[in-house]
């Protein structure tokens, strides 16, 4: 197999698993993650922050999205995405959803908030101004039930999801206006997923919904989309929980459109007090009930009870269709004219639950019931940082259940011709999606690339293991195992530090590459040699010369000499500290140096852990799966024992078999082999055994020390040593050994 082969098969590979390759590789992938930072990095640099972005991919989970200004959480398996059945559509709806968060992180006053929920919860006072009603019974009464605890859980409650609504409709068109094309695009598909999956008036008041319910879906879908979802537009205006809506209209729309938090908070209360008959209704509804079931008795009640509790009662559902104000004014006249009732805790949990019903219909939060936002970012980062666990599972397809972006026959009246992969589509859309398109086809051929590269790996590492299975070894070494690890892994991590390392390499290996490229051009151009005795050509101006070097020749040029290197490092323990940091600087120089200079190179660790075998670590290798081998030196790490004639012959062994004719291997050691039954002079002479024999046979082993490492070297491997204490030496020496070696 040779390095065009290999290509070959990636190129044939990458093409075969991105058509097989599932939402779950896709947005676990490294190349999604690193997009998706680099999209908030970009839309939030002027802003003066780092916005930290954590993701996972659960089909299970209930997070959809969230943000606290500093941290931006997404589930790229949430149903808003996989209503889609197009991998395009799913993605543009994903970006959207990022888009959607950034724009809160751009657009919305956190600050506001915490003080909002502090003034709630310690003193029972709304953030903002009151209402000035026409009638000031309700808003009396709403003050005074903001006086017990029980009551502000359900304020609490109502006012999260009129806030998240609101919020969105505002910071989506102020995004959408300030950045237009993909980012406008995007956050139309998620909009239009929401609004795909939502339930119209008719089928939700059909479906004999407690009447807190009915409204909270119908205030929440006015507030985030502008407009209640219909099978009929005749219902708009013959359904009474839709003419009452209109009242709330230019609340709603200066909401939507302030950017002053106080005054958004300030028209919120005027929909929390246009809530309240409601929520008291249903309050007074859920503890009659319970007296009524408490004064007689449990015989023959309890059915009944849970179907009333359910909403599915034929009285509550002629309550659902009816007028509520009804309700509301039974409720004043049983209370004396205003005033209060306890409500008890059965209540308290069933309006809870009938908000967040009507929140789910009305395209309010994803947010688990009773969680907090704290609460849910913490579950998310804890649920982030185990999706890497995950990696090769497919969790999913990606294709949901009850989105369709073919056939939209299920889709309300309202919606038809939003939602979907753009039907009705202008140009701007048009050019927005294949941008999406694009981005999306980037990123899959960056995964499939990636697994056809480990593919690839493990091919190259199942050869190499072959290749030393067949190796003839000296008898001091042949009851020994070689456990060859190829190294295939790329993390963040190790790209930063070679990063950081390499500021300090690079001058040294630039300099060494200029070195080398200036000395095989002189043996390959070849120079005329004058003043010589003898030669093939007189120079008639040097004939007055009595010591008759008048004649000159031309050094013949030599042809471009083939080379290959190899390097070979200690990981024993005894490398620990400064020893493997020089070493590492060292190592991705020399290898550094080879690109460059386009010579083949190969990089190798060895150390011993268990009795009697040698792990020999491939980090790079002289045929490449891909083109992030230089990450892996950055892995180098210390451990074990040593045994270095093993590993040596083992080296040399593959150096050897390849076909350039100077072939040079780099030996990084302290110069002290131990092992079980290995060490001192026994061990000393093995390697001299070993470096004659390879001498012999056109390999050069060249040791490299580190300080007082260079003693043990030289009585090992004679003068044919590198010091690598100081770098900035290291370009002449190098050079120096080679320059020996080419003109053998």
């Amino acid at each position: 197999m040779d390095q065009k082969s290999i290509w070959r098969q990636i190129r044939v590979g990458t093409k075969e698993m991105s058509e097989k390759l599932t939402d779950a590789d896709i947005y676990t992938s490294e190349a999604f993650r690193s997009h998706v930072q680099a999209t908030v990095d970009s839309m939030t640099k002027d802003l003066d922050k780092h916005i930290s972005v954590s993701l996972m991919h659960d089909p299970k989970s209930d997070i959809t999205a969230l943000t606290d200004g500093n941290n931006l959480y997404q589930n790229t398996a949430n149903g808003v995405i996989r209503w889609y059945k197009l991998p395009s559509s799913r993605f543009a709806t994903v970006m959207g959803i990022v888009y959607h968060e950034l724009a809160h992180i751009r657009f919305h006053d956190f600050r506001a908030d915490v003080l909002a929920d502090k003034e709630l919860e310690e003193n029972g006072t709304l953030y903002g101004r009151m209402p000035e009603p026409d009638d000031e019974t309700e808003l009396d009464e709403m003050k005074e039930a903001l006086k017990h605890p029980e009551y502000r859980e359900i304020f609490r409650k109502l006012r999260h999801e009129l806030l998240n609504c609101l919020i969105d409709a505002h910071d989506e068109e102020r995004m959408s206006d300030y950045y237009g094309g993909i980012v406008a695009r995007g956050i139309e598909m998620v909009a239009s997923s929401l609004q795909g999956q939502l339930q119209t008036l008719e089928g939700y008041v059909n479906n004999k919904n407690e009447s807190l319910s009915i409204m909270t879906s119908l205030v929440l879908q006015f507030a985030r989309f502008g407009e209640i979802l219909v099978a009929d537009e005749q219902t708009l205006y013959a359904n009474e929980y839709a003419k009452k809506l209109m009242s709330l209209s230019q609340a709603i729309e200066l909401a939507t459109t302030t950017d002053n938090p106080k005054e958004l908070y300030s028209q919120i209360n005027v929909m929390l007090l246009f809530m309240w008959p409601y929520i008291k209704d249903a309050i007074e509804k859920c503890d009659k009930q319970q007296s009524s079931q408490a004064g007689q008795g449990q015989q023959g009640q309890g059915n009944q009870s849970g179907s009333d509790q359910n909403g599915q009662g034929g009285q509550q559902g002629q309550s659902s269709s009816g007028g509520n104000s009804g309700g509301g004014q039974n409720s004043q006249n049983q209370q004396g004219g205003g005033g209060v009732s306890q409500p008890s805790a059965n209540a308290i949990q069933q309006v809870l639950q009938q908000i967040a019903q009507g929140a789910q219909n009305g395209g309010g939060s994803q947010m688990p019931q009773n969680q907090k936002a704290s609460n849910v970012a913490k579950q998310a980062t804890k649920d982030a940082q185990s999706a890497d666990k995950k990696k090769g599972k497919k969790n999913d397809s990606g294709s949901g259940s009850g989105g369709n972006d073919a056939n939209k026959g299920n889709v309300p009246a309202a919606v038809a011709g939003k939602s979907g992969d753009g039907q009705d589509k202008n140009g701007k859309q048009e050019q927005a999606d294949s941008m999406l398109a694009n981005v999306l086809q980037t990123i899959i051929s960056s995964v499939a690339g990636n697994m056809a590269e480990a593919q690839m790996e493990q091919d190259l590492k199942s050869q190499i293991i072959a290749d030393v299975d067949i190796m003839d070894r000296s008898s001091t070494h042949k009851g020994h195992s070689i456990d060859v690890k190829r190294e295939v892994e790329v993390t963040p991590s190790n790209i930063k530090l070679y990063g950081e390392m390499m500021e300090d390499v690079s001058q040294y290996s630039k300099r060494l590459a200029k070195l080398m490229q200036q000395e095989l051009k002189d043996l390959q151009d070849g120079d005329v040699r004058r003043n010589r005795m003898y030669g093939r050509d007189i120079v008639a101006s040097e004939m007055w010369r009595p010591d008759c070097r008048f004649f000159s020749d031309t050094k013949l040029p030599q042809d471009l000499p083939d080379m290959a290197v190899s390097v070979l490092v200690d990981q024993s323990g005894s490398m620990y500290g400064q020893r493997m940091g020089a070493a590492m600087k060292a190592t991705m120089l020399l290898h550094d140096f080879a690109e460059r200079v386009h010579v083949p190179v190969a990089v190798y660790g060895h150390n011993v852990t268990m009795h009697g075998r040698v792990n020999l670590f491939v980090y790079t290798d002289f045929l490449k799966a891909g083109k992030r081998d230089k990450y892996r030196l950055a892995k180098l790490s210390t451990g074990g024992c040593n045994r270095d004639g093993a590993a040596l012959e083992v080296v040399a062994n593959l150096l050897n078999a390849r076909p350039e004719r100077t072939k040079l291997l780099i030996i990084i050691s302290d110069g002290k082999p131990n092992d079980d039954s290995y060490g001192g002079d026994s061990a000393a002479k093995d390697i001299k055994d070993i470096v004659a024999r390879n001498r012999r046979r056109g390999v050069e082993i060249v040791a490299a020390a580190i300080g007082d490492d260079k003693e043990y070297l030289k009585k090992i491997y004679g003068d044919q040593f590198l010091d690598i204490t100081d770098l900035s030496t290291f370009p002449k020496a190098m050079v120096k050994i080679v320059k020996k070696r080419l003109k053998v």
